[in-house]
């Protein structure tokens, strides 16, 4: 999403306008993008262009001013997404950096393969060695072998490492597909919602 057009302008409805301004875009990266993104003041409309070629304007009525916008906030909103949108069609169409998207990618699937391979045998030690552990601390109380076969602290304490481990091991998880997402411009949004919902929750669970 770039920016939301409310206003009707010259018997043009905003459906209309965004559909011009989405035509003269696709025309743009087509041809090549020439110049950055900005945007300039013309008798009360703030116009959005890349370049030399404006795109789109915004009027006081495209204001949400109920929702707390401004005319000028709406506008480098606009031009902060409209060039990062210009960016990723560029690099849909590079593909030395798509190549370098995949590269990361597949190490970033490497990398957490290691890792859960690794914590797996890590898993398996530490599971035997808590049993053990839990056995050994009933055995020095007074029923003995009779205590170890009635109690479940064992098989708990083997529970408790595994769920401790299975936490990680999906911290993992979504830790990869969240980085491999944000490799590559289509999958991008998602990954950056993925990365913003973590980091809400572990600011919320820090709280």
């Amino acid at each position: 999403p770039i920016t939301v057009l409310r206003a009707t302008v010259l018997g043009r409805p905003p459906a209309e306008r965004a559909l011009a301004a989405t035509e003269i875009l696709d025309r743009i990266v087509a041809e090549g993008v020439q110049g950055a993104v900005g945007s300039r003041l013309l008798q009360g409309v703030n116009l959005v262009s890349v370049g030399n070629r404006d795109v789109f304007g915004i009027l006081p009525l495209d204001v949400n001013e109920l929702g707390g916008e401004t005319q000028e906030a709406k506008t480098a909103a606009a031009v902060a997404n409209l060039q990062q949108a210009i960016d990723e069609a560029v690099e849909l169409r590079t593909p030395r950096r798509i190549a370098t998207s995949i590269a990361w990618a597949l190490l970033a699937t490497l990398i957490a393969g290691v890792l859960v391979w690794a914590t797996r045998r890590f898993h398996r030690g530490l599971v035997v060695r808590a049993s053990g552990i839990a056995e050994r601390k009933l055995k020095q109380l007074s029923a003995g072998d009779v205590l170890v076969k009635a109690s479940r602290a064992p098989d708990v304490a083997r529970k408790a490492v595994t769920t401790v481990f299975i936490g990680l091991w999906l911290f993992f998880g979504y830790t990869w597909l969240t980085f491999v997402l944000r490799r590559f411009p289509y999958t991008r949004p998602w990954g950056e919602s993925l990365r913003s919902f973590l980091l809400e929750r572990l600011a919320f669970i820090g709280t």
